[in-house]
Formats: structure tokens, C-alpha cells, sequence
């Protein structure tokens, strides 16, 4: 009865541990987790505004898909440039010197860029 008693306690708290880790992808810092689906969302739907500002050659972009992005630390961009993008107001978006672009919520909380 004890050891089903303890399983059940160790299930319930792997339980929003599992939830996070199969729900949603990200990057870690410390132990706080930062999701960035929500950027990746609002990439996609601001696509057209943001496009020029994603790669050094926008001209050869296509409509991403949500695999086709990866979370990047905000820590990543605190030295970097914003760049200003036409008509959106959900998205903060950087240019590393290379001409990658990554964009993170207004919050700085989560960012994303395209995958390599």
C-alpha cells in the first residue's frame, strides 16, 4: 500500500514535467524553462513583416512551418540591435552579424530563429 501511495505521489509531481516537455519546446536556463512556440506562432502570422529581417537572403525563404524554427536563450540578443518591421506589434526582432534574424516577445522572455 505505501510503495502505491509513493508511486502515485512521484506520478503526480513528474506530471507537469512531463506536460512541459511534450507540449512544448525550448530552451533552458538555469531551471527556469523558456517555451518559445508562442514566438514561432506569431513569426508565422507576421511572416510577410518579418521575412527580410530572418536570413542574409530573404529572397529564397518560403513560408516556415513550426518545425522549422529553434528556440534561442533571450540572453542571446541583449547585445544586439533591434530592427525596426513593418505593422507588427507582438514581435521584437534582432539581426546577428552574420544576417540571422531572431525575434523574441515583447517581454523578452522566449525567441526563436530559423534553423540552420
Amino acid at each position: 500500500m505505501l510503495r502505491k501511495n509513493i508511486l502515485m505521489v512521484l506520478i503526480l509531481l513528474a506530471a507537469p514535467v512531463a506536460e512541459a516537455a511534450i507540449g512544448d519546446f525550448g530552451v533552458g536556463t538555469g531551471s527556469v524553462v523558456a517555451g518559445c512556440s508562442d514566438v514561432t506562432r506569431a513569426i508565422m502570422s507576421e511572416w510577410f513583416s518579418v521575412k527580410g529581417l530572418m536570413s542574409s537572403d530573404p529572397k529564397k525563404l518560403k513560408r516556415p512551418r513550426r518545425g522549422d524554427f529553434q528556440c534561442v536563450s533571450p540572453y542571446y540578443v541583449r547585445d544586439l540591435m533591434p530592427r525596426s518591421t513593418m505593422g507588427q506589434q507582438k514581435l521584437k526582432c534582432y539581426a546577428t552579424d552574420d544576417g540571422v534574424g531572431i525575434c523574441c516577445d515583447k517581454r523578452l522572455q522566449s525567441c526563436a530563429m530559423l534553423s540552420r
